[in-house]
């Protein structure tokens, strides 16, 4: 079984060198995040007796097996002639071979690895480059590399006489899976087509060292949740899904049109869709996909690969997608979150997967909070034991509809694995907007759901103490979200159930636009003195593009970045606190840039913000308002004594 692919950088999905192998002099190190392979995981999980590298190799002089930072095998590369299957090789790569260079070309190695000697840690190998392949210089030119390798690590369970009746002897073979993949979308059909367009490119091109189709191919099925039903109209589209379904008896991508219920009414009308072709297509696993994420389609291999070797006792754990930035592409988000006390847990933000030490450390490589953790949708699997119509989240819109469904799947336990990941765009970068309504009532039902003591005690403290800082942020949409959020979650479980998801959105957006609305900064009305001051601010920032209506595409620093995560932005000086940031003291002259990255803090005395969004390039201008503060200030004292009942 191919568990995982040997992987090189790919300009349209990872160009970073580092994540995929570093250098030491002509030596080339297949020791990054992508290339190294987890033993205690595959050990504790998975049923697997041998485990071997399958490669094809050209260029190099010596392999070595590394079991962390000892060798543990060498082998040497010998030089050969060219033959029939070099030119086969070539062809099908797409290359040409150089007849001067008759020596060290495209050699098939199966090499057995200590598995079964090594049980922490990683194995990874690295190779010696023959001097003629290696990158050089000519007369002021560089040439390209030309050594070459492909391959993956394959393990294989020994078949064993199974007692009649019993499960114990089950080989990791009769371990079937068929997998269905759901994505929920609206109105963004570019990423849905780039990311079809690289599933299926891969499908077709993608094949075994022997020349076979991969097995993964033969057993999933790709459901899409189309929530705006404009993917119909898309020409490009459909002509990819008649490519891909074309001349096949098994649909290989089904579209489903769905309203707008947000992406939780359409991630359960996949589970729905899951639950109703469970028999037909003998779904085993159900894995949840972001429409806008990019995604290496090797994860399959290694989802796929995971899930047919695991052992009988862990057939229903979850496998989780670890959350890598499109920005800084070697930055890991995260890999494993939990939530407790109104907040996600992620004890390791925005680690750089280039480090050997990272990509080996124990919270990368352990198991130990298998049961703590729960997946988000931007990628993770479950078994289909879980899909049931029981299980459906409830319908919330948007937001901890992950959390939620996974913290009820925590007994069954959640393992992520290197290579299993998306990339995403931060989420700091824009501000909740209409979120920010979700964000308060869905974390008040999901403490609710599991730790109700610490909800009742804590309810109006946390209520109170959120909407303070959005008032004193001038982010005065926030503040009626976060009341309408409290009032809504007390309206009860039935209200929910009974509420119209849509209508509740779309009344939502409209009091946005009318509070905050998000223009391009020249079309915010500012002089032409606060417009130049802006403008230095954003450059400040590090985030305005020469292009503005490519926003996207620029970056913060990473270490701008920890400082979102860091909750000490948001502890304020006490002669701040006290006199409420200021609010009745003489104002600051000038105008202040104000991001999603920023203190609630830092409009100290300033009468007029700009609530700038570096992933949109867009802001809105905001003011001081009395008329707001003491609205703030009954409200806040409404909330003191208002009766909080249970549901």
């Amino acid at each position: 079984m191919r568990l995982q692919s040997i992987l090189l950088p790919d300009k349209n999905i990872c160009d970073v060198e580092e994540m995929y192998f570093h250098r030491d002099g002509d030596t080339i190190l297949f020791d990054g995040y992508f290339n190294l392979f987890y033993l205690e995981k595959h050990h504790k999980y998975c049923d697997i007796d041998t485990l071997t590298l399958e490669i094809e190799i050209k260029g190099f002089r010596n392999l070595y097996v590394m079991h962390d930072t000892q060798e543990v095998h060498k082998e040497v590369l010998e030089s050969r002639p060219i033959s029939g299957r070099d030119r086969l090789i070539a062809f099908r790569e797409n290359r040409q071979i150089i007849e001067k260079d008759a020596t060290s070309l495209v050699q098939r190695l199966s090499i057995k690895l200590p598995y079964g000697l090594c049980k922490k840690g990683v194995l990874w190998f690295k190779a010696e480059v023959d001097p003629r392949f290696a990158k050089s210089s000519e007369k002021g030119k560089e040439r390209e590399e030309s050594w070459y390798i492909k391959g993956y690590y394959e393990g294989k369970k020994e078949q064993k006489d199974i007692t009649p009746g019993s499960t114990d002897n089950v080989s990791a073979s009769d371990c079937q899976v068929e997998l269905a993949v759901n994505i929920c979308t609206f109105k963004r059909e570019p990423y849905v087509l780039r990311n079809m367009m690289s599933l299926v490119n891969w499908l077709e091109r993608e094949r075994s060292l022997e020349g076979d189709v991969l097995e993964i191919s033969k057993h999933m099925h790709v459901f899409i949740v189309d929530n705006g039903q404009t993917l119909s109209d898309n020409d490009d589209f459909q002509k990819l899904l008649l490519r891909a379904n074309g001349g096949s008896n098994k649909k290989l991508i089904e579209v489903f049109p769905n309203a707008n219920t947000g992406g939780t009414g359409g991630f359960s009308r996949g589970m729905r869709e899951a639950i109703a072709r469970k028999e037909e297509l003998s779904l085993t696993h159900l894995l949840m996909m972001d429409d806008d994420a990019v995604f290496d389609p090797d994860l399959f291999v290694r989802l796929y690969g995971f899930l047919s070797m695991l052992r009988p006792e862990y057939r229903e754990i979850t496998v989780g997608g670890a959350l890598l930035r499109e920005d800084y592409r070697y930055v890991q988000h995260a890999a494993g979150e939990w939530f407790t006390n109104y907040k996600v847990i992620n004890e390791h933000p925005l680690e750089d997967m280039r480090s050997f030490e990272n990509c080996t450390a124990e919270f990368m490589t352990g198991t130990d909070k298998e049961h703590q953790m729960y997946g988000a949708w931007w990628c993770c699997c479950y078994h289909m034991s879980a899909i049931t119509n029981e299980n459906i989240p409830l319908p919330i819109f948007v937001h901890h509809d992950d959390i939620q469904f996974g913290m009820k799947q925590t007994k069954k336990g959640i393992v992520y694995l290197n290579g299993i990941c998306v990339w995403h765009q931060g989420f700091e970068l824009v501000f909740p907007g209409v979120k920010q309504y979700y964000n308060m009532r869905n974390t008040l039902i999901t403490m609710k759901m599991f730790e109700p003591k610490v909800l009742k005690k804590s309810i109006k403290y946390w209520t109170i103490r959120r909407y303070i800082g959005m008032l004193i942020s001038y982010r005065y949409a926030d503040c009626e979200f976060i009341i309408r959020g409290l009032k809504d979650y007390l309206r009860g479980e039935r209200w929910l159930l009974e509420s119209d998801p849509e209508a509740i959105h779309k009344e939502l957006m409209e009091t946005y636009r009318q509070l905050c609305g998000m223009k391009k900064v020249d079309e915010l009305g500012l002089s032409e003195e606060e417009l130049v001051s802006v403008i230095r601010q954003i450059d400040k920032i590090g985030c305005i593009s020469a292009d503005e209506d490519n926003a996207q595409n620029t970056k913060l620093s990473v270490d701008g970045l920890r400082s979102y995560y860091s909750h000490e932005r948001f502890n304020g000086p006490l002669s701040k606190k006290i006199t409420f940031n200021g609010w009745f003291f003489p104002h600051k002259e000038g105008i202040k840039v104000i991001t999603p990255l920023d203190s609630p803090w830092d409009t100290y005395r300033y009468d007029k913000i700009v609530l700038y969004e570096p992933g949109s390039g867009k802001g809105a201008v905001m003011r001081r308002s009395n008329k707001e503060f003491f609205k703030g200030i009954g409200r806040i004292l409404n909330i003191c004594v208002m009766s909080i009942k249970d549901w």
